[in-house]
């Protein structure tokens, strides 16, 4: 049982089926549609075998695609709706095995860009601490502090650092300006 408020619905339309989470019936109404599901009130039930789940956001693709629903390829979007079509890499789906290369691929190249961040702004600011770095639509960002613990935001592909307007002088001091 989880420890989440939300609980598991599907959704049926057009011969495509989806789950997805939400608090009541009318939010799962709400949510469907953002998630671009087009149902009436009556096409939207629980799920309660994916309630499990609501905790990570997701039911795995092996579970939903064996009670009979659809998941869409986690590179391409393709509609995947049998186990035997499906390549499953952990628990994203995807339609072939290009598919999966595909995927590997760009995050490999994704954790190399991030690395390469991480040492570059160790090489522009050797005295600030990396606290987080991640990626954030496809962009490198290192969040960092520096001084008395001013905090400061730099997309690795851009020339500008983000920092709070009144720590402006801190951060001058810190570069040595």
């Amino acid at each position: 049982m989880s420890d989440s408020l939300y609980v598991c619905y599907k959704a049926e339309t057009s011969g495509v089926s989806r789950t997805f989470f939400a608090l009541s019936s009318s939010d799962a109404a709400e949510r469907a549609k953002a998630l671009g599901i087009d149902a009436e009130p009556g096409q939207i039930q629980r799920a309660p075998w994916g309630d499990r789940f609501s905790s990570r956001g997701s039911v795995p693709a092996l579970l939903v695609l064996s009670r009979g629903f659809s998941v869409g390829c986690a590179e391409c979007g393709a509609l995947i709706e049998s186990t035997g079509a499906a390549v499953l890499d952990s628990d994203d789906p995807y339609c072939s095995v290009a598919c999966s290369k595909a995927r590997d691929a760009k995050a490999q190249s994704l954790d190399s860009a991030l690395k390469l961040g991480v040492e570059r702004a160790r090489e522009l600011w050797p005295d600030a601490e990396i606290v987080n770095a991640v990626i954030i639509q496809g962009r490198p960002r290192i969040h960092f502090t520096y001084g008395r613990a001013r905090h400061a935001f730099w997309f690795a592909d851009a020339d500008m650092v983000d920092i709070s307007p009144t720590d402006k002088a801190e951060w001058l001091e810190f570069l040595g300006e």
